[in-house]
């Protein structure tokens, strides 16, 4: 097998092929990609700017509701679609090893 395709498990030193759930040597769970709490703030995030200038724009300029809220979803769509985005470029090879504790 080619380097290039193993991982390390960061709790037994185990070489285990990519792609694998379970490390062979001490039975820790692998996870691939974005960890959850990224994930959680690349959704609330541009909720949160999408609201702050909806308001604004309602408030300050005067802008009338219905403007506010397109204002407010494409804000937020354009959000998810960059978190997606650098979320994918930032873990793509991210791995991440869990061991039960023992009961």
């Amino acid at each position: 097998m080619s380097e290039q395709n193993l991982i390390t498990c960061s709790h037994c030193r185990s070489d285990i092929p990519r792609g694998a759930n379970v490390c062979k040597g001490c039975r820790a769970e692998i996870k691939y990609g974005t960890p959850g709490l990224f994930l959680l703030l690349g959704l609330l995030l541009p909720v949160g700017a999408g609201l702050y200038v909806a308001k604004f724009l309602a408030t300050s300029l005067g802008f009338n509701e219905t403007v506010s809220h397109i204002a407010w979803g494409g804000i937020t769509l354009a959000g998810w679609y960059m978190a997606y985005r650098v979320c994918n470029a930032c873990f793509s090879d991210y791995v991440s090893f869990t061991r039960q504790k023992n009961k």
